[in-house]
């Protein structure tokens, strides 16, 4: 990026993108350029000095990157931001942020809000929260999910739910965190499971909101419009690993309506116009 000589360059860097702020001179990290940053790429909350963190910029942050609730100072730091607030919004964005809520925090309503969104998340929930309501809506949502279950929990109604719903690579850790007493019964449930084009679009899904990566692996045939609006309202950083003929005008508008961070991954040929649609501000064109 080109040197910024002021507050002024420096808000203008990071109001076009967000996380510019880790190359601004500490000196030229005001609050509003701060708060700016935040809200263009949560992320970045990591590069805010500590003394400018406030609820507000903290709250703004973990909304768009709920990951960001481990860079909140806790209650180790002079000022305690872990609010239940910013904890909850940090979850309904991110599951696995659960994890640095604060265990006074972990209410039956903020664990529950973090399942729903991860199901994996069940792992950070204390046990006196844990229901078997609870395991089968994480089961629900990722299969694997079962190996974080109490072992009382894992009931054989459950391990047939995380077995049939998994992907095929993942049967065999299904089965092995299965009780004994049900390997059999669960493994020749999955195998007789007739599983239809809805199952295997929503096990694709799934594995792609796990593993962004993994976008370059699903079939061309489930690649469609709905299919890639469906995974970026959850997560739109598989949009990196997209061939540009996917990365449609009408797709981006959507993604970047869903989270501007998803504007780092548009065409440079359509960002204006995307930002335009979007409701953003056009970048001005710099180039000479």
């Amino acid at each position: 990026m080109a040197e910024i000589k002021n507050e002024k360059e420096a808000l203008k860097a990071v109001e076009e993108d967000g996380s510019e702020l880790q190359f601004i001179p500490e000196e030229m990290k005001t609050a509003a350029v701060c708060l700016a940053a935040v809200k263009g790429d949560g992320s970045v909350l990591e590069f805010v000095p500590e003394e400018l963190k406030t609820s507000e910029i903290c709250l703004e942050a973990v909304k768009k990157e709920g990951y960001s609730l481990r860079y909140v100072p806790g209650e180790y730091s002079s000022v305690n931001l872990r609010t239940p607030e910013i904890c909850e919004a940090a979850v309904r964005n991110y599951g696995n942020a659960l994890e640095h809520v604060p265990n006074k925090l972990k209410t039956p309503d903020i664990c529950l809000a973090a399942v729903k969104h991860m199901g994996g998340a069940i792992k950070f929930v204390p046990k006196k929260h844990i229901t078997p309501e609870l395991c089968r809506m994480a089961v629900e949502k990722d299969a694997k999910a079962i190996g974080n279950v109490p072992m009382a929990l894992r009931t054989l109604e459950l391990c047939i739910l995380a077995a049939n719903g998994c992907m095929e690579g993942d049967l065999d850790f299904v089965i092995s965190k299965t009780p004994k007493e049900f390997q059999t019964e669960v493994s020749n449930a999955a195998k007789n499971k007739e599983k239809g084009p809805d199952w295997d679009i929503m096990a694709w899904q799934n594995k792609v909101l796990r593993d962004q990566e993994m976008i370059k692996k699903v079939p061309k045939k489930y690649l469609t419009p709905g299919f890639l609006m469906d995974c970026v309202q959850e997560n739109y950083y598989f949009m990196q690993y997209l061939p540009p003929e996917l990365l449609t005008l009408e797709f981006c508008v959507f993604a970047v309506k869903e989270n501007i961070g998803a504007l780092e991954y548009v065409p440079d040929a359509l960002k204006d116009k995307v930002k335009k649609e979007a409701g953003h501000a056009t970048v001005p064109n710099t180039s000479t």
